[in-house]
């Protein structure tokens, strides 16, 4: 953040963000992992991609995690009342379309990437720490 509590002036630019997100974890390594349709059928439980954990989710389950690691960047949708989606005559409570980035490690790497990850927030984003709040 600069002096006045405020992002810097690309902050405001996602694509910039997501950008700078892609080159720093190339450069630390990480494999990228391609984006998917938000139609695409991963999940038989949800209509669409709501999180690239979707599409991370069989790599995950099956245990091919790279030792480098992964990221991506995906396009999520995300809605409620999904059963009425199709039926003109419910409104929907809320829907949302946001760009997601992701990252995911083997256990024994998993220090890295939060070293990694705090490092792009502050140094490359320029957010404060007493900002960030991880879980």
């Amino acid at each position: 953040m600069n002096k006045d509590n405020t992002f810097r002036s690309h902050d405001s630019n996602p694509s910039l963000v997501t950008s700078e997100y892609e080159s720093y974890f190339k450069e630390a390594g990480l494999k990228q992992l391609a984006s998917v349709a938000i139609t695409e059928k991963l999940d038989k439980s949800v209509r669409f991609i709501g999180a690239p954990i979707s599409v991370m989710k069989p790599i995950l389950m099956e245990d091919r995690i790279p030792q480098s690691g992964l990221f991506m960047i995906q396009n999520c949708i995300r809605t409620a009342n999904v059963s009425g989606l199709l039926d003109v005559e419910t409104t929907p409570e809320y829907g949302s379309f946001f760009t997601a980035m992701c990252a995911l490690t083997s256990y024994d790497q998993l220090g890295n990437l939060f070293e990694q990850t705090g490092v792009y927030l502050t140094d490359k984003l320029g957010i404060n720490t007493e900002d960030l709040y991880g879980r």
